[in-house]
């Protein structure tokens, strides 16, 4: 995040540095003139065309844009949102919400204001900025007031009194997921030992089959052991077509895969997330990450940028020797974090219903989100927005 903030991070424009905001060419607009001076703003451009005020965030020229009145429509933003969001930018209404272009084409337009903001944490300091100079200063209820029908419903339900405490997180799937496509990593290994007539279909197969098999008794429900070595050998076999236990090649594929998986270049960080969490962490959210996985992954996670820093433990199946759904795993992460009896304060999020959704709420969590496209309450797509829910119930 912040990748274009100009002359550097959202800190100095948090101390009134020189805010420089982009605005609409009009002959006056109180709104916009009570927040430049509430904000000691000054306006870098006066142009009446929302991609030119994108293309000066984007470029560094402006901290934002900010437009507190219907004008924008959704095509006019869409592809704006989506380069600034990829460069740690966050486009909201005048309020801070998000809006939803999936929305019918009754939803076309924006007519709850456009705030364009070059990072995440600027953009919760100049949205609070602006609902405060409405609501007090100019005792104006924009944009709450306005039917809108495309701003997106929150992630998170109601928070708790005084607000979350605890994010906690899932990593396969959520916070990483594979660069290439599993099965093509597997085609590709077999294909370079010379493992031949493996397919696609067989490889899917095979690790739905792995997965779907009970551990072995004496393991207490527990998939991974120490580094999983004992679960993924036998499932690569079958993948490579069936290759015998005590064959060479097995070693090799089963060494390349490790090895592999253990690179963090075969991984995508989800967007926004190390901001996220190093936000949170800062405005005194506490941040794990429970996960079924084995030993390696506290080494994975540090190799892909989450130290200390961002993360305060890293709870994994393969150690607490308890899988998700079982509330066991989420019990030891809050008594690492010293929140035993909180959970009512604790918000998770994961891929699996089952796993992540259905574990955590068993666990007494107060809030189990869906890590999804699919919008709505109870499922979340950016860890940016899940920041913003979180640090804005404890305002």
């Amino acid at each position: 995040g912040g990748g274009a903030s100009p002359g550097g991070s959202s800190d100095a424009a948090l101390r009134f540095g020189g805010v420089t905001c982009c605005v609409n060419r009009v002959t006056r607009d109180d709104r916009i003139d009570a927040v430049l001076d509430a904000t000691n703003a000054t306006i870098g451009e006066k142009v009446s065309a929302t991609g030119y005020h994108f293309l000066r965030v984007l470029e560094g020229a402006a901290h934002c844009g900010v437009l507190l009145r219907a004008g924008t429509k959704k095509w006019d933003t869409c592809g704006g949102e989506a380069l600034l969001r990829e460069a740690g930018g966050v486009v909201s209404d005048a309020a801070g919400r998000r809006y939803d272009y999936s929305h019918s084409p009754m939803g076309a337009t924006n007519p709850s204001g456009t705030i364009i903001a070059h990072d995440a944490g600027f953009h919760r300091w100049l949205t609070k900025s602006i609902r405060g100079v409405l609501e007090r200063t100019l005792r104006d209820s924009y944009p709450l007031d306005v039917f809108d029908p495309s701003i997106r419903p929150y992630s998170l339900p109601p928070a708790p009194r005084g607000g979350w405490r605890v994010l906690t997180v899932d990593v396969g799937g959520c916070l990483l997921s594979p660069v290439e496509p599993v099965t093509e990593t597997y085609l590709r290994l077999a294909c370079k030992h010379g493992v031949r007539g493996i397919t696609r279909d067989g490889v899917k197969a095979a690790i739905r089959a792995g997965f779907a098999a009970p551990p072995p008794p004496e393991q207490r429900g527990v998939r991974y052991i120490g580094d999983g070595r004992g679960f993924w050998r036998p499932l690569v076999a079958a993948a490579m077509g069936g290759l015998a236990d005590d064959d060479p090649t097995l070693d090799t594929v089963l060494d390349d895969l490790y090895a592999h998986y253990e690179n963090p270049a075969a991984w995508c960080v989800a967007p926004g997330a190390k901001e996220a969490f190093k936000t949170l962490r800062a405005g005194g959210v506490k941040v794990a990450v429970i996960s079924n996985w084995d030993t390696r992954l506290p080494k994975l996670l540090r190799d892909c940028g989450f130290d200390e820093s961002l993360i305060d433990t890293v709870v994994v199946s393969a150690e607490q020797m308890s899988d998700k759904p079982d509330a066991r795993i989420f019990e030891a992460a809050l008594e690492r974090l010293g929140e035993v009896g909180n959970e009512a304060y604790c918000v998770h999020v994961g891929d699996s219903s089952v796993n992540d959704v259905d574990g955590s709420a068993r666990a007494g969590f107060g809030a189990s989100l869906l890590w999804t496209p699919s919008l709505g309450v109870g499922n979340a797509f950016d860890f940016g927005e899940i920041a913003d829910e979180m640090l804005a119930s404890r305002e």
